[in-house]
């Protein structure tokens, strides 16, 4: 029976050996993929080029939204323009009719 925990002890010792190298191996070779198929370089290019584009994002953000306060007003102005020829055209007597005639000559 002792002989049979000896020789149990002594296999578990060789397979928890053989198992530690098997992971070594493994991320040896984990490593070297990495490395050979230029992973880490993707990544810290990808990165890098996604930092420069969320500056102009931002800046192409608050350009959108003074352009959308810039066509509001000018909405606002039109319609300001417009209120003000029709009031015109009402105050002036005779415009009404001499607008949709041709000139006479």
């Amino acid at each position: 029976m002792a002989e049979d925990r000896g020789y149990s002890r002594e296999t578990k010792e060789r397979l928890t050996n053989t198992v530690e190298q098997e992971i070594n191996e493994v991320g040896k070779l984990v490593k070297h993929l990495c490395k050979s198929s230029g992973t880490s370089e993707v990544l810290m290019r990808c990165a890098r080029d996604f930092a420069s584009n969320d500056a102009g994002l931002q800046d192409t953000h608050e350009n959108l939204k003074q352009m959308m306060t810039m066509v509001s007003q000018m909405h606002e102005q039109a319609d300001a323009v417009t209120r003000s020829a029709q009031g015109i055209m009402n105050i002036i007597p005779g415009s009404a009719s001499s607008s949709t005639s041709p000139p006479s000559s």
